[in-house]
């Protein structure tokens, strides 16, 4: 709205009051002056859902409240289908910004990984719903129904970023995990927490093969220590065998420790011993009375 000046004034000239005492003439009031603000408040009113009403003189401030509120979460009904969402709102979407948030309640849910939503069919292209750091959907991560779901778009990816998925962040293993060499015996429905808590562990710095000859590294910040495992094959009593490890040292073998790989006499006369060979090997000496024995060792280094 332009402002209007009085009648025969410049823009901007101010309005006056008059005072006959002194023969000042007050401002002529245009129509416009009048008219154009009264246009504006009552479509203010309209605007939001009210019904103008003269007689409550506080619609002008419900108004703005509602405007606010309304602008905070712009939300609409969920159209289309369970994986190609569609929604209408109130004012329409023309284009997509980076971050902005829309509220769209769902339909049904989802059922493959890689729903999609438009804020305006035949307007704009339908996205991919995401979540986290662009991770895949699961199935329900729109849970239903009723399911207030939350979309950022990120202009970077291109995509819509579900920021309340209902399954979370971390994906749910179901099948085997690479990570651990005995996944399979064990109950499908913990996948989840092994990923989860494999994901923290590398964040942090760990490094680990879970192999039977296998390794840990501890991150720098905790000392960079090394921790290995592994066995020998069978060794003929009053010989050695060199034993290579998963890994070198970058610094040095601080101590190995061996015991007994199987069944053996342990009652007869037997020695097994351990020499440090190399930052990448050592040497298992095997004696016994009673025979060959393998040896499994735990070597400890930085």
């Amino acid at each position: 709205m332009k402002y209007v000046p009085p009648v025969g004034g410049a823009d901007n000239d101010p309005y006056i009051d008059g005072n006959p005492s002194t023969g000042v003439e007050g401002s002529a009031v245009p129509a416009a002056a009048i008219e154009d603000p009264m246009r504006e408040l009552s479509g203010l009113i309209a605007g939001v859902g009210l019904v103008p009403d003269d007689a409550d003189l506080t619609q002008v401030s419900k108004a703005v409240r509602m405007a606010i509120q309304q602008k905070a979460g712009v939300i609409a009904l969920a159209g289309g289908t369970a994986d190609a969402i569609a929604a209408v709102f109130t004012p329409a979407i023309t284009s997509l910004t980076h971050g902005m948030t829309l509220h769209v309640r769902a339909g049904s849910a989802n059922a493959t990984t890689t729903p999609t939503f438009t804020p305006a069919a035949g307007t704009i292209a339908a996205k991919t719903i995401v979540k986290g750091n662009n991770l895949p959907l699961v199935a329900g991560d729109i849970a239903g129904a009723g399911y207030w779901s939350a979309l950022r778009y990120d202009n970077v990816l291109d995509k819509w970023v579900l920021l309340n998925p209902a399954v979370g962040i971390a994906t749910v293993t179901t099948a085997n995990d690479p990570t651990f060499a005995d996944n399979s015996a064990k109950p499908a429905s913990t996948g989840w927490i092994r990923s989860a808590l494999s994901a923290i562990a590398t964040a942090a710095g760990f490094v680990f093969n879970a192999a039977q000859s296998g390794y840990i590294k501890f991150p720098s910040w905790l000392g960079g220590w090394i921790v290995q495992w592994g066995a020998s094959s069978a060794i003929t009593s009053g010989s050695n065998q060199a034993v290579t490890l998963p890994i070198t040292f970058p610094n040095a073998i601080l101590g190995s420790v061996v015991c007994v790989g199987g069944s053996v006499n342990l009652s007869t006369n037997f020695s097994g011993q351990v020499a440090l060979t190399s930052n990448s090997a050592i040497t298992i000496y095997h004696y016994s009375t009673g025979g060959n024995a393998a040896y499994r060792h735990i070597t400890v280094g930085w």
